[in-house]
């Protein structure tokens, strides 16, 4: 598959813009902005992946370095069986990538949850 690369800075994806894909971090790390939130993504992680049901993408995502990611597109969920079923090895990586970003984002549900109980 091609490649692309970004620049360091440069939008990858940018909040509220429609769905056009995915990317797979092969080179670098990118910063996935929701909000207040900040969640730095490094090599093997699924840029967009959070995404990949919704219409728009919910958060910003950008170059904290010059990375160089493999691009997925997709219109639909459905072209997921597409994807895995023409390269069964992204079935790892997908899932890989899907369980990283679910620790990070449980561990700063947990943060926020401590904070919550000590205030109150």
């Amino acid at each position: 598959m091609a490649q692309n690369s970004f620049k360091k800075g440069e939008i990858i994806f940018k909040q509220g813009q429609s769905v056009c894909g995915l990317y797979i971090l092969m080179k670098g790390s990118v910063e996935q902005i929701f909000g207040s939130t900040r969640v730095v993504l490094g090599p093997g992680s699924c840029i967009g992946l959070s995404d990949a049901f919704h219409e728009t993408y919910y958060g910003t995502y950008r170059a904290l370095e010059e990375c160089m990611v493999t691009p997925i597109s997709y219109s639909n969920p459905e072209d997921f069986n597409r994807i895995f079923d023409e390269m069964p090895v992204y079935i790892f990586g997908f899932a890989k990538g899907a369980l990283r970003q679910c620790r990070t984002f449980f561990k700063i549900y947990m943060e926020s949850r401590y904070l919550a109980e000590d205030f109150y």
